[in-house]
Parts: structure tokens; C-alpha cells; sequence
């Protein structure tokens, strides 16, 4: 252990002229300190694989609870995008969602990962099951190599800190369905093999396969571009000195040819199908190069995310004050991998804040923010190891576990609290009912149009045109910019429409009105379109009111073509 070593070192050391009784007593004390550290670090690596086995149970039960719409708590509607396009693509029907259209609107490294699974053409709810279980696998091996490369530069006292910081910040949240489980285990791969680089010398196949994982991680999250600039504006301390610029550049080199060759495909078939390299959902969220500095933005981000961005910036203002201390120096401490390694995250983090709050103008959701406590979890190791050194918790191994307890009842508390959030309480419980309701009481080719429509997409097993956009096409753009919705969804032969909430409509929610006039948003050309008009006469489907956030909410489907007689159905006071 590091630490005996450091304890033993210090004895070597004390001076011979003291007393003989007064040395054995502090070589004693010594010992007796190091068999105390050493007693608690087994128990730390016992307690860490104890923690992954029960972050692994945990996945289990919640996969396999018996009603799927707890499922649902978690997996978010922006999933069953990827599942829906997933299951198209394994029944040869192209890269769609909705079966009409061709569609780019996601992160492509995730959808490539489940096409094989959707294979087994099971049921939707047993194809969800697969998906979260599949996800914490990769989250269990990301759990295991983050864990093993703070070992190599910590006590396992601090990795397991970290693991309960990763179980909680990272894998827990990343049970939603989305890229996200993939994206985590990427980047600790990153981090681990430039770990790994940082203790041999860095040859062109090992900067390769740098190159090779940092590509994947930029298909699993295109916007991690944040990832690599971070990296690259790290490197001049390396290229500056003569002893090192010739394998630093070579090595940057390397690194960039394998990630271009993995990215550069995926960007000219967007060229070549689809106009443009920037997939639709991003060209439709982002405004760069104009600023699109907005309210909502800011209120989307999670206060926690902010206190990741202010520990990032703080970091690197540390890091820009003692690198220009030390600048007369050789590398030192101030160059050891840690150190390196937390600086990029750091900027990559704040470069991807403030892309997000000055040009993200839509759809600001948590998945988007993994890398924020990732960072954390990285970061605070360092200062939890200086912690554990400091005197008076060094020489008190109890603190340490009753922090550790601590941290455990926090993490448990809040996850209970999540878990026993009410159905009635969710739009995306609601989504699932008249999903269900569609695939039982439809024909298998019946047309639906709706916002958020993964959720009723992905269950219903129905063809449904996204009205928000997203996994759709520029048509649609075009459409709403020309007024022509209505003609756009009786070109498509749309035959239901579906809308789960409707915010200051009283009489919407209690069913007494006779008409209502629905339009939509093109994010492209920041256009409404014309109305859509929709009676109350040709609702074919009325759930059962729950709450939307705060707001109360009825989830509604009306017939577009005249409702055929017996269709009518309404899930008032009953369950799917």
C-alpha cells in the first residue's frame, strides 16, 4: 500500500540519537496506524464491490417490476425515440420513426447498440425490460474501471467514495433509456486509458486507440465535440517543451486521424441523406451562431448542474494560478495525471455550459448534463484523499465510515423517494395508457400524429408522425413555415390525433367544450402554423385526469377523419 510505504518511510527517518523507548514507541504507533489504514481499506474494497452488487440489484428489480409503468419514472419519452427507430430498423424498414420518413434525429452510436437487440421482435414492455438491463451492464463495467483506475491513484478508501458518488450521480441517472449509460462508460474508458498512457511512454498505437475510444464517444453524444477542444487546448504545455513536443505531436496526430476516421462516415451520410452533417434534432435546438440567451434555458438546468459548472470554473482558476507559479519549474506535481485529467473535464464542462445557455433554445433535459457529475465524481477523489490525510480525520478511522454511512442513507433516501413518486403524477404513465389503449383498439397500420410522441409510438406499436419535429423531417418545417399542417397531415393520411396536455384549458380538461384550435412550432423558422381544429364530438379516447408537473391534465385522441361508430372509449376510473 502507498500508505505503508509513506509510513514506513517516515520511521527509516527519525533521527538515531532518540532514546531507544521513545523510538520503539513511535515506530509502534506507526505500526499501529498503518495495520488501521490497511483494516480499513480491505473493508473499503469489500464495501465497493458490495456497493456495485447492490447498484446491480437495484437495476434488476426495477426492470422486472411487474407493472411497467414504473419503468416509466425513469426511462424518459426522448427513448422510445431511439426504441421506436430501433425496432423499425430490425423490421427492415429504414432508418425511421415514424415509418414514413427518414429521419437523423438522435445520437447514432446508441441506436446501432440496440438494432441487434430489437431482433427478438418481443413485446414492447419486454423490449424496455432488455433495454434498462442492457444499460446497467454498461454502467456495472463503467462502475468497475472508473473504481480500478482510482485505485491506481488512490486509497480505496477514496474509490469508494467515488463509487457511491458514481452509483448516485451517474448510474442511478442513467437508467433513463437514452445514450447516456453508454456515453458514461466511454468517457471512463477515456479517462482510464489516458491513465494509462500517463504511466508509459506514449507510443502511436496507444494514442490510437485513444483516438478510437474518443470517436465513439463522439458518436455517442455528438455534442461532446466540448471533449477533445478541451483536450487540445491542454496540449501547448506539452508542445511548448522541447523534450517532449515531437511525441506530443505525433500522439495528437494519431489520436485525431482514428477519431476523424471513426466521426467522418457518420458525418457525410448525413451530407449525402440528409443535406446537412447536423443531425435535425440539433439543428432545431441550437441557434449558433446566434445567441439565443433565454430565461427558460436557465430555469431547465438542475441547481446541481450549476454547482458543477461553478466547481469546474474554480478548478481551473486553481489550476491557472498554480500552473503560473510554477511556470519557472520542471513538470512537478502540478503536471501528474489527476491533475491533467480533472482540467479538461473541467473545461470541457464549462464549454459545453456555455453552448448550452447561449445557443440551446429548446429541449434542455438532465440527460444532457452526464458529464457535469462525472466531473465531480472525478474531481472531489483528489480532495477526499488530502481529506483522509489531514490529521485529525487521519487519526480517526471512524469518521471516515460514519461520512460513509452518511453519504449511503442520503443516497438510499432520496433514491426511495424517487421510486415511490405517484403514477398519477406523470404524463408519461399517461402516454403508456392510450398507447395500449391505440394497440388494442386500432388496426396495426392506423396513422397517429402527436408532440412527445415517443412513449405512444414505441407501446402503441403504431405509426405516429412527431409533431414536434424532432425525429421527423424538413418537410414538416417547411410545412408549418407555409401554413399547410393540415394538408401536411392529410398528405401523410393521419388519422388520429393525440395530445396529453393542454395548459389553461379548464374546459379541455372537464370536457365541455365544442371545439379547440391546435397549432404547431417550427423551431427552425420560429413560425406557428395554421390551426388545426379538433370537436369535441370526434374524441375517440379521454383518460383519466393526472397531473402534468403541477398542472392537471386529461391525455386526448380525436378522430381527424370522422369517428367510426363504436370506437368511442374513454379510461375514466379504470386501468389499463
Amino acid at each position: 500500500m502507498v500508505l505503508d510505504h509513506a509510513l514506513a518511510a517516515r520511521a527509516a527517518t527519525l533521527p538515531d540519537d532518540n532514546p531507544g523507548a521513545g523510538r520503539l514507541q513511535m515506530i509502534s504507533a506507526i505500526d499501529l496506524s498503518s495495520a488501521s489504514h490497511a483494516r480499513a481499506d480491505r473493508a473499503a474494497l469489500r464495501a465497493s464491490l458490495l456497493l456495485l452488487a447492490c447498484a446491480l440489484a437495484f437495476s434488476v428489480q426495477f426492470a422486472l417490476r411487474p407493472d411497467v409503468r414504473h419503468l416509466l419514472l425513469r426511462v424518459v419519452d426522448d427513448a422510445s425515440y431511439y426504441l421506436t427507430t430501433a425496432r423499425n430498423m430490425a423490421d427492415g424498414h429504414g432508418m425511421t420513426f415514424d415509418g414514413i420518413h427518414a429521419t437523423n434525429g438522435f445520437h447514432p452510436l446508441w441506436l446501432l447498440v440496440l438494432v441487434p437487440l430489437f431482433l427478438l421482435h418481443a413485446a414492447p414492455e419486454t423490449m424496455l425490460r432488455l433495454v434498462v438491463l442492457l444499460q446497467a451492464m454498461l454502467l456495472s463495467v463503467a462502475f468497475l474501471v472508473l473504481w480500478r483506475t482510482q485505485l491506481r491513484q488512490f486509497s480505496p478508501r477514496v474509490a469508494l467514495v467515488s463509487g457511491i458518488g458514481f452509483v448516485w450521480l451517474v448510474f442511478l441517472q442513467c437508467l433513463n433509456g437514452m445514450e447516456s449509460a453508454l456515453f458514461a462508460l466511454l468517457l471512463v474508458l477515456l479517462y482510464a486509458w489516458g491513465e494509462r498512457l500517463s504511466r508509459a511512454p506514449v507510443t502511436w498505437p496507444r494514442a490510437l486507440v485513444f483516438g478510437l475510444i474518443l470517436g465513439l464517444l463522439l458518436l455517442s453524444r455528438l455534442d461532446m465535440i466540448f471533449i477533445p477542444l478541451a483536450i487540445l487546448l491542454c496540449s501547448p504545455g506539452y508542445l511548448l517543451k522541447p523534450e517532449t513536443r515531437r511525441r506530443a505531436l505525433a500522439a495528437i496526430l494519431v489520436a485525431v486521424a482514428a477519431a476523424t476516421a471513426v466521426v467522418l462516415p457518420y458525418l457525410l451520410f448525413n451530407v449525402v441523406e440528409f443535406g446537412s452533417p447536423m443531425p435535425i434534432s440539433g439543428a432545431l435546438k441550437s441557434s449558433f451562431p446566434s445567441i439565443s440567451l433565454s430565461h427558460a434555458t436557465l430555469a431547465a438546468i438542475d441547481n446541481r448542474y450549476y454547482a458543477c459548472v461553478a466547481f469546474a470554473v474554480a478548478w481551473l482558476l486553481w489550476r491557472t494560478i498554480r500552473g503560473a507559479r510554477a511556470a519557472s519549474s520542471a513538470a512537478g506535481a502540478e503536471n501528474d495525471y489527476y491533475t491533467l485529467s480533472t482540467t479538461v473535464l473541467a473545461g470541457a464542462v464549462v464549454l459545453h455550459f456555455l453552448d448550452t445557455v447561449l445557443f440551446l433554445r429548446w429541449g434542455v433535459f438532465a440527460w444532457h448534463f452526464i458529464l457535469y457529475p462525472l466531473f465531480a465524481v472525478v474531481a472531489l477523489a483528489g480532495l477526499v484523499d488530502k481529506l483522509l490525510q489531514w490529521r485529525p480525520v487521519a487519526g480517526r478511522p471512524g469518521l471516515y465510515w460514519v461520512a460513509v454511512a452518511v453519504l449511503l442513507a442520503v443516497v438510499v433516501r432520496k433514491e426511495y423517494a424517487r421510486e415511490s413518486y405517484p403514477l398519477d403524477h406523470i404524463w408519461h404513465v399517461a402516454s403508456y395508457n392510450a398507447a395500449v389503449w391505440a394497440r388494442e383498439h386500432t388496426p396495426p397500420r392506423t396513422i397517429f400524429a402527436m408532440r412527445d410522441a415517443g412513449h405512444f409510438a414505441f407501446f402503441s406499436m403504431r405509426r405516429v408522425v412527431n409533431l414536434d419535429g424532432l425525429v421527423n423531417d424538413l418537410e414538416y418545417q417547411r410545412a408549418i413555415a407555409r401554413q399547410q399542417v393540415r394538408e401536411y397531415l392529410r398528405a401523410n393520411h393521419v388519422q388520429y390525433l393525440v395530445l396529453h396536455a393542454l395548459p389553461g384549458r379548464a374546459d379541455v380538461l372537464r370536457g365541455d367544450y365544442d371545439a379547440l384550435a391546435l397549432n404547431y412550432l417550427s423551431q427552425k423558422y420560429r413560425v406557428v402554423s395554421d390551426d388545426v381544429i379538433v370537436r369535441k364530438r370526434e374524441e375517440i379516447y379521454r383518460s383519466a385526469p393526472y397531473f402534468d408537473g403541477a398542472d392537471p391534465a386529461v391525455c386526448l385522441i380525436w378522430s381527424l377523419t370522422g369517428a367510426p361508430a363504436g370506437a368511442r372509449f374513454s379510461s375514466q376510473n379504470r386501468s389499463p
